[in-house]
């Protein structure tokens, strides 16, 4: 299903060529990694096993590199694209003791051949001699280790999306074990219509409706700095530094025209486009370890719940894209990106009344109220106008 979709994004504009460029960086990026710490642990592992059977440093070494390099960029290979690339959805359509037995058979043939291929360029540099495809006691011992090396990095590979990438290495370093107050910037993200939505193509299709539109959003999420923080149902949680507040509003409206190029792809597939409505703020919050059995970075703060009302309001003021007038001082936009303001609305504990300003786009009227004249309001970019009119 996304086979054809990437193929289809492919042929589409040169922008979306740049989209798709971030994500193919990212995965490429990960495969790299994967591969090097193969190689590294594997040179590690080749020059102990290779001094306790006598052979010279250099030739463990040699031994140890070449295995790691074949192991770690079959493995790696087969795990980019059954989770992330274009065998993702036929994968997930397949029955999981099948997909395990692959995996299984993959792995076990690509540890094997790698461990001869390292013999032989071992023993044709260092001029040694033996059976290149003995299955000795060397062989059960290099397997063995790989396979443990195998598992540990598969581990990794698989947590690493479930808690992200940065949030993973703050979460090893111990960066959060003490709470820390962080400037960020927030976007919350809800899908409109979902309900409706359900009803018609069901639970199992809602999903499936709902993760290929995930899909699409990630290129741009990865192309502006990004981290999603959090999934809430139907509802995405997107933070960056409180520094890249332009970052956000130009990943927000770059998602927006993502779902708009796929349009004809949704509707053919479920019926249905994907639309969101987003909330924007920037604030402070309290960023640290929460839990024991199952551990997370959690950000807590007024921020978070006043980036939510804001996301509320979209359906008060018929906007698509709402966001706090702090945001909008912050950022820088050009002139395309329209922020009308609106009416001061009140959030819940807090004495003063929050001024919001909705965000258009100009020239792909990414609003939902037709009444809206963009010719009534200055640009986003002029700040002296919106600071008057934000008060």
């Amino acid at each position: 299903m996304l086979g054809s979709t990437n193929a289809m994004l492919c042929r589409n504009t040169n922008r979306g060529m740049q989209v798709l460029q971030p994500r193919a960086r990212e995965i490429l990026t990960s495969l790299g990694t994967i591969v090097l710490i193969c190689m590294i642990f594997g040179v590690i592992a080749g020059i102990a096993i290779g001094l306790m059977a006598g052979y010279p440093p250099g030739a463990g070494a040699l031994r140890g590199l070449v295995t790691g390099l074949f192991a770690g960029t079959a493995i790696g290979g087969l795990e980019t694209l059954f989770d992330r690339g274009s065998l993702m959805w036929r994968v997930r359509r397949v029955p999981l003791p099948l997909v395990i037995l692959i995996r299984l058979a993959v792995y076990t043939t690509s540890l094997g051949l790698a461990i001869f291929l390292g013999r032989q360029c071992t023993y044709l540099a260092f001029q040694m001699s033996g059976n290149v495809y003995a299955l000795d006691t060397d062989f059960a011992g290099y397997f063995l280790l790989t396979m443990s090396l195998g598992t540990l990095l598969l581990v990794a590979y698989k947590a690493t999306p479930l808690i992200g990438k940065g949030i993973l290495w703050r979460l090893f370093v111990g960066v959060y074990m003490k709470p820390q107050k962080e400037e960020r910037t927030i976007v919350f993200m809800d899908l409109i219509g979902s309900t409706r939505l359900t009803e018609e193509i069901g639970d199992a299709g809602f999903m499936r409706f709902l993760n290929d539109a995930i899909f699409q959003l990630t290129q741009p999420i990865i192309q502006y700095g990004g981290e999603i923080y959090r999934y809430v149902g139907d509802e995405i949680i997107i933070t960056w530094p409180a520094k890249n507040a332009t970052k956000a509003v130009q990943c927000v409206f770059s998602m927006m025209e993502a779902l708009r190029e796929q349009r004809p792809y949704f509707e053919q597939r479920y019926g249905d486009t994907p639309r969101f409505r987003y909330g924007m703020h920037v604030g402070q919050v309290m960023v640290g370890e929460l839990g024991d059995l199952r551990v997370e970075i959690a950000m807590l703060g007024d921020a978070i719940n006043t980036t939510k009302r804001i996301e509320d309001a979209c359906r008060q003021f018929d906007f698509n894209v709402m966001a706090s007038s702090r945001l909008v001082r912050l950022a820088e936009m050009p002139e395309s990106i329209h922020a009308v303001p609106v009416e001061e609305i009140a959030v819940r504990g807090k004495a003063d009344k929050l001024r919001l300003c909705g965000l258009v786009h100009a020239t792909h009227r990414l609003v939902s109220n037709p009444r809206i004249m963009l010719s009534d309001y200055a640009p986003f970019g002029e700040k002296d106008t919106i600071s008057t009119d934000l008060g």
